[in-house]
């Protein structure tokens, strides 16, 4: 039985057989035949359906579909994971990792969500202290 019945950015059903929804309504899209080494830096919401090996620091949401890849860290307002990320996550809001994601690092965000079938190694800190979020202006 999955933790989750709706995804907090639509608001719309999720089945847990259901890999990733649309990226519509996301500003920002990194395709799945795109792989992107450095920094991305952005106020806009962004989805990961491709590779990125470096820091992001999204000031609106971030999604990682089912086939996205993110070696490095990442700070968000909230953050939504469907494939893999190796790296710590900071969330001003909350992180959810749905079944089949994978995250390898420390995760703090005054909300953490783990769904049944998603995998999580290392630690987690739930705490509402602003230290916590992006940390671009």
């Amino acid at each position: 039985m999955a933790l989750f019945t709706k995804d907090s950015e639509t608001g719309q059903p999720v089945s847990s057989n259901e890999k990733t929804p649309p990226a519509s309504g996301m500003r920002a899209v990194i395709g799945s035949g795109v792989r992107i080494i450095g920094r991305i830096e952005g106020t806009d919401d962004i989805a990961i359906e491709g590779a990125v090996e470096g820091e992001l620091d999204i000031q609106s949401s971030l999604r990682v579909a089912a086939g996205g890849r993110i070696k490095g860290d990442v700070a968000a307002r909230s953050i939504v994971v469907y494939g893999h990320i190796e790296g710590d996550l900071r969330a001003k809001e909350m992180i959810e990792l749905h079944p089949g994601s994978s995250v390898d690092g420390t995760m703090t965000s005054p909300r953490i969500a783990v769904a049944d079938g998603a995998e999580f190694n290392g630690s987690m800190t739930m705490s509402t202290t602003s230290k916590n979020g992006p940390q671009t202006s």
